[in-house]
């Protein structure tokens, strides 16, 4: 899947790498992730947690840490935009 496009006015997004409801599972990704930026980790409304990289600025920066996530063989993440 190829990087998501720049989006007008430039703001911020995160990229989702995982949503899960293993707190062990949650608690190993999030030191993982470290590695790789800032790490946040939020219940949703249906209880899994999303562990995500962010936020980011510029677009260019979420899609170079989308990149080297999926190098590292996280294929399924995904740029999201942080809530207006």
């Amino acid at each position: 899947m190829p990087p998501a496009p720049a989006k007008p006015g430039g703001s911020k997004s995160f990229v989702q790498v995982a949503a899960l409801s293993d707190p062990g599972r949650i608690a190993w990704l999030t030191g993982y992730l470290a590695g790789f930026g800032p790490v946040i980790s939020e219940v949703a409304p249906g209880g899994l947690t999303r562990v995500r990289l962010g936020p980011y600025e510029a677009v260019d920066e979420a899609n170079a840490a989308l990149a080297k996530l999926r190098a590292a063989g996280y294929t399924d993440a995904r740029l999201i935009p942080a809530a207006p």
